[in-house]
């Protein structure tokens, strides 16, 4: 596929925008690429940590089994693993074991009974 001069510049000009905005991560959405945030990553995170303690391996391999079923593969273990570390560094989520690992760590929701 040859690019037109004007689609050249459209690039370019996308480019630019995205470093401007000097996110974190570059991601691809319907209509190109796009900035996102250092944060973008930890909804997804969130919705497979249960209240019940799972090995953090499981839980970085289930985002993305999630982010492969769809049409681009957007991140990796390691990223999904320091956003991790940093949620549980948070307190947004309970450990035990060796943050030095995924697998040998577990994770879990807070248990907020007093």
């Amino acid at each position: 596929m040859i690019l037109n001069d004007a689609q050249i510049e459209g690039h370019r000009g996308n480019w630019r925008q995205l470093r401007l905005e000097n996110e974190a991560f570059r991601i691809v959405c319907d209509n190109g690429l796009a900035s996102a945030p250092i944060t973008h990553f930890d909804s997804a995170i969130t919705a497979f940590v249960d209240a019940e303690w799972k090995k953090c391996a499981r839980v970085i391999g289930e985002v993305m089994a999630e982010e492969m079923s769809g049409p681009y593969w957007q991140t990796g273990d390691l990223i999904l693993w320091s956003r991790l570390k940093k949620l549980i560094e948070a307190g947004t989520f309970e450990y035990r074991g060796s943050l030095a690992e995924m697998r040998w760590c577990e994770v879990r929701r807070p248990d907020n009974r007093a």
